[in-house]
């Protein structure tokens, strides 16, 4: 299930996590350098979908304020 009431919001080398229902920032993560993210989806509070520019889907765990691959 996807988390219907949180946004991500990538830019430069951080992502924030924003609760729509709330209006307010909930989280900030940062991004690894090597990443380009072009789309994501929360998953639930911690987990999340990327892709990039390649085609490239990457599951992610919230470790913290930093992501940590689960799956590539």
């Amino acid at each position: 299930m996807i988390a219907k009431d949180l946004l991500l919001i990538t830019g430069g080398d951080n992502m924030s996590i924003i609760n729509v229902n709330q209006h307010k920032i909930v989280r900030r993560i940062n991004i690894p350098d090597t990443y380009n993210i072009s789309a994501s989806c929360m998953l639930n509070e911690n987990t999340l979908l990327t892709g990039d520019d390649k085609s490239r889907i990457k599951k992610w765990r919230i470790e913290g304020d930093n992501l940590k691959i689960i799956s590539a």
